[in-house]
């Protein structure tokens, strides 16, 4: 029963064909730039020195932000998840506003955050023109993203779990790592790819904080402002191409950073 009710002809006509145009104008853009690409030009793309480069930054500087977002964001999520519901919404609310920015006033907040009247200012030349300034734009959009995937799997942990735990001698934190931590592990994981493929394609927060060193995003824009299509779908054909194996990679260790739940 169950695998009849997954068989295509189960969808009402009208739907399949909505579907088929959602398909269209999601994928058809990734096809159209892959065709527009020669063999050529992609081969010139993999041994451009600078595009490697910026790929490279993106790849070192989503990573760390990937791991901060790790350290800070999961007993954020954890605190959350065991709040009462007015604390708890308010918090949230506030985590949402980086999400929902536009991009560009990301990267405003960010530096009014280290600005002249503030007393994080002495931090400031640190971040300008520097991968740390890069890091800490990519964390404040992105961090956001995996707080709610791990609180929502921390939700999903029964706290009986933890208070059995507690009654076998175990404290408040050993009942965290050992119960909560463990059994909310997926939802961590899928937050933290969330957070390193937001961080990783991140564009206008980062390029009001740092322009230099490029990531690939801001590459990929200059590339479009001085050659036009010509000179920056070669570099786009490429970072397609590192998306779909990062994401082959994950499907073949059971992970899904697109999210939905895995089959049996």
């Amino acid at each position: 029963m169950r695998a009849d009710a997954r068989r295509p002809g189960m969808v009402p006509l009208p739907v399949a064909a909505a579907s088929a145009l959602g398909l269209l104008a999601l994928a058809g853009p990734v096809f159209s730039i892959l065709l527009s690409c020669s063999p050529h030009d992609l081969v010139r793309a993999f041994l451009d020195r600078e595009v490697l480069s910026a790929i490279g930054m993106s790849f070192l500087t989503a990573t760390a932000t990937g791991l901060i977002s790790l350290v800070l964001g999961v007993p954020l999520a954890y605190a959350l998840s065991r709040s009462d519901g007015k604390l708890r919404s308010a918090v949230e609310s506030v985590l949402a506003i980086p999400v929902l920015l536009p991009h560009t006033a990301a990267g405003i907040a960010v530096l009014s955050f280290f600005g002249p009247k503030s007393p994080f200012r002495p931090v400031m030349p640190f971040l300008l023109d520097k991968p740390l300034g890069i890091i800490v734009a990519q964390t404040f959009v992105s961090a956001p993203l995996l707080v709610f995937s791990a609180r929502a799997a921390f939700d999903e942990v029964p706290v009986e779990l933890e208070l059995v735990a507690r009654s076998l001698g175990a404290s408040k934190t050993k009942a965290f790592l050992w119960v909560s931590l463990p059994l909310a592990k997926e939802g961590i994981l899928a937050g933290f790819l969330m957070a390193w493929a937001r961080a990783l394609s991140e564009f206008g927060a980062v390029v009001v904080i740092a322009y230099h060193p490029e990531t690939a995003p801001v590459l990929v824009y200059r590339r479009f402002l001085t050659s036009g299509l010509r000179g920056s779908q070669p570099v786009v054909v490429v970072l397609i191409l590192l998306t779909a194996c990062i994401l082959a990679v994950a499907s073949a260790f059971g992970m899904r950073p697109y999210g939905g739940a895995r089959r049996a």
